[in-house]
């Protein structure tokens, strides 16, 4: 059940965020979209509290990735693979 509310509120959240918004009211507004999905998560109405969760497990999905190391670039022209050693020719 609890899979299905956080597949709900991510559909929910997708559906919310896609697309160009219309020349309108909406495309004035000063909130960020994540303050205004913060707004929603707060509020009464039915499957708000989804928005939340969701908000909360792409932001440890975030922070999970930006944790992940990643290998030194390397310059395969100059023959430099980042192990230290050059092409001797």
């Amino acid at each position: 059940m609890r899979t299905r509310s956080l597949t709900l509120a991510l559909a929910l959240l997708a559906a919310c965020s896609g697309g160009k918004p219309a020349k309108s009211a909406a495309a004035r507004d000063s909130l960020t979209e994540r303050q205004r999905d913060s707004i929603l998560a707060q509020s009464r109405i039915p499957g708000a509290s989804g928005v939340g969760s969701a908000m909360r497990a792409a932001d440890s999905a975030s922070a999970r990735v930006r944790r992940i190391p990643r290998p030194p670039l390397h310059d395969v022209e100059s023959g430099n693979d980042g192990g230290g050693e050059g092409v001797r020719g």
